[in-house]
């Protein structure tokens, strides 16, 4: 049976690989009359910071799937599934599925094969009309190629409507290959990741040694106890009171106490009020087991130095009493 023809632009279906998919959209400003944007558009950032329609070989954002904005005429708050153009309220917003690893249908233009798949091309655009405002994007068969294009055809649609492969129309499953949140090459990355891997194998140890070998070993050691000693205490009076907030339902001191430790580098005041697990100033429970099981080795070893020869520039250091 021929498929039918009828686009509907970038049609969200699911996460690449096995990642939780929560059909979670991200909101963006549209400036003040701006051009239409039809549902399931494709968009992108534009240099004004706002979102707009993107173009073929444009990086894109994601697509469109809904507007809100307070209607100039009649004042009253609206949700629309596309932005009509010359829209003049100052206040749209635009809700975009811009999960890089977004899942897509899309309609091709031509009779893209099973063949196909694993090949990128760019979208042909049309713009939607009424009564449905749906967009009328494409996939451009004629523009089917190995090398890099907006899009990766990774599969055939299940849609029995629609999923005839090598006849025109077919529908196609794809993920965004230029997107805007990852546009670095993977030679850039490789040489990032490798630059970060000589910094902390080598400079920064160098670094500490420099600095740390001007010091006596005995007032290292001591003030290596000091420092997870105040550590411990940070993270006790926060365990405390977020045992209040989650144990005793004190929500009041969430605000008035635990947001303060927001102020601390590296720490974002959190509770979890659905598990209403402990974690303390870490981002998971099992964190804070690490650092309660690290510490505790270091503030229950009993530690002894003996004095050097005179003529020694080194201190040998005694561990003992580990628990």
């Amino acid at each position: 049976m021929a498929n039918k023809d009828a686009a509907f632009g970038l049609r969200p279906i699911g996460k690449v690989g096995q990642n939780g998919d929560n059909n979670g959209l991200s909101e963006y400003d549209i400036a003040a009359s701006a051009s239409a944007i039809y549902f399931q558009d494709p968009v992108e950032i534009l240099s004004t910071g706002t979102i707009g329609v993107a173009a073929a070989t444009d990086a894109l954002l994601g697509s469109l799937n809904g507007v809100f904005f307070t209607d100039a005429t009649t004042s009253k708050p609206t949700f629309a599934n596309h932005l009509n153009a010359s829209n003049t309220a100052t206040d749209i917003k635009g809700f975009v599925t811009d999960d890089p690893y977004q899942r897509y249908e899309i309609q091709s233009d031509g009779a893209t094969a099973a063949a196909d798949v694993g090949l990128n091309a760019d979208f042909v655009y049309a713009a939607g009309s009424s009564p449905d405002y749906v967009s009328k994007v494409e996939l451009d068969f004629s523009d089917q190629k190995t090398g890099t294009a907006q899009l990766r055809i990774i599969g055939i649609s299940k849609d029995p409507e629609n999923n005839e492969a090598g006849s025109a129309n077919v529908n196609l499953v794809v993920y965004i290959n230029e997107h805007q949140f990852k546009q670095t090459t993977g030679i850039v990355r490789f040489i990032r990741q490798y630059g970060s891997l000589i910094i902390a194998s080598a400079f920064i140890p160098l670094t500490f040694y420099n600095v740390l070998k001007k010091f006596d070993l005995n007032f290292l050691i001591k003030l290596i106890r000091k420092t997870i000693l105040a550590s411990l205490v940070i993270v006790l009076i926060y365990s405390i009171i977020e045992v209040l907030i989650v144990k005793f339902n004190m929500i009041f001191l969430k605000k008035s106490l635990l947001n303060l430790f927001d102020y601390f580098p590296f720490t974002e005041a959190k509770i979890d009020l659905r598990l209403k697990r402990i974690s303390s100033v870490s981002f998971e429970p099992p964190a804070l087991g690490t650092y309660l099981l690290s510490t505790k080795e270091y503030a229950s070893a009993n530690i002894q130095a003996e004095t050097p020869e005179p003529q020694e520039k080194t201190n040998n250091l005694l561990l003992s009493g580990f628990i």
